[in-house]
């Protein structure tokens, strides 16, 4: 009985001791998540995966949670799944240790799906302007940016939509978003011309300008029409062609320009003034002379050029004795060559009268005569022209 007893003892022992180390639970120490952080566009998902320590660790189960489901969601098995813009936290834990990841959710890139113009047929006058409107799909489509192209710029251009007609043809208008199109078949149509007017006009001129005239059609983009210049006195004031007038003496014309039939016309009266004194006329200086230029005469002979001048000049002034002023010839180049002698005093209501020539080389040929106060005489006259004569016109 005692040897049965000491037996089971030794049996039951052993036993024991396995059945109390097959019970034993191992601890949880950490846990741990392949990502901390992750960003992910609406509709993509990522699989987490949590790591506990250590391995062999007892656990009843792992938990998966997100802070906010409505931003991203979470399954049993770490699965990721983003589901609108936001930010969320995703949490994983095994008894009682926890490992967590940050989630932002963001839209992601949206593609156009369809491109459509407001109209597909575009008919323009020359110079006209039109808008086109475009519609996108899908409405949060990400990039919107449209690119506007011309098939024939030339004809007409675009820019942000707007159409403007050039000149008299066809194109197609392109607008493009992302690899999506649309297209606009412009027309462009002539505008007739209902009136002409003339541009570049003076009121007066002085002999030996030269005018240019221009034209401009009413409307302003009206197609040209061939027109011709005329002049009513080609005598006074010249015009060719190209509009280009040379006044030729003291005047008044009408200077027209009109098409074939006279249905297109338009014309300005042009005074033609002559900007030198004249011969055998008095003309009142600032200082207080009278002056009249008597004759020019002009020859050349070989390498020189003589002028020769005479005059009259008279103190018009009441209380005045002046000093007697003088002539030059002033060349070409703008040299000027004045008269030699004796400057006396000429007294209120005296009148003086001289003669005399001046010479320059034939290759600086004088230009002008010009009354002149080299001296200190006063002006008695702000009013009064410079005294100057042209002396070209009395070349041989």
């Amino acid at each position: 009985m005692c040897f049965q007893r000491i037996f089971c003892t030794l049996v039951w022992i052993p036993f024991l001791f396995l059945t109390a180390c097959g019970e034993r639970e191992i601890e949880v120490v950490s846990i741990a998540l392949s990502r901390s952080s992750a960003e992910l566009e609406i509709g993509e998902t990522l699989s987490l995966k949590a790591t506990v320590s250590p391995s062999n660790a007892t656990y009843d189960s792992i938990t998966w949670t997100s802070s906010n489901a409505t931003v991203a969601t979470v399954s049993d098995s770490g699965l990721v799944s983003a589901l609108s813009e936001g930010n969320t936290t995703i949490t994983v834990m095994a008894d009682g240790k926890r490992a967590s990841c940050s989630i932002t959710v963001i839209k992601g890139y949206v593609a156009v799906s369809s491109l459509t113009l407001n109209k597909e047929k575009l008919e323009l006058f020359k110079g006209e302007t039109e808008t086109l409107r475009v519609t996108i799909s899908p409405d949060d489509a990400t990039d919107k940016a449209i690119t506007w192209t011309s098939s024939a710029p030339e004809i007409v251009s675009v820019s942000g939509g707007s159409v403007s007609a050039i000149e008299v043809g066809d194109a197609i208008i392109y607008a493009k978003a992302g690899d999506v199109s649309a297209m606009c078949s412009v027309s462009i149509k002539p505008v007739t011309a209902t009136g002409v007017k003339i541009t570049g006009a003076k009121q007066s001129v002085f002999i030996k300008d030269t005018l240019w005239l221009s034209y401009g059609f009413t409307p302003e983009h009206a197609e040209p029409v061939p027109m011709r210049w005329t002049s009513s006195d080609e005598s006074v004031l010249s015009i060719d062609q190209d509009g280009v007038c040379i006044a030729v003496s003291e005047g008044a014309v009408i200077v027209s320009v009109s098409n074939d039939d006279a249905s297109l016309s338009d014309s300005v009266e042009i005074k033609v003034n002559d900007p030198y004194m004249k011969v055998g006329q008095a003309y009142s200086s600032k200082w207080g002379f009278e002056c009249t230029v008597n004759s020019i005469q002009v020859s050349s002979s070989g390498s020189k050029m003589t002028c020769s001048v005479s005059y009259t000049i008279k103190n018009i002034t009441t209380d005045s004795k002046l000093t007697e002023c003088l002539f030059s010839c002033i060349t070409e180049s703008g040299e000027s060559i004045g008269q030699y002698g004796f400057y006396g005093y000429v007294f209120p209501g005296e009148s003086v009268s001289r003669s005399y020539s001046f010479e320059t080389l034939s290759s600086d040929p004088f230009v002008k005569l010009m009354f002149s106060n080299p001296f200190s005489n006063p002006v008695v006259n702000s009013n009064a022209p410079d005294l100057v004569w042209d002396i070209t016109r009395f070349y041989n």
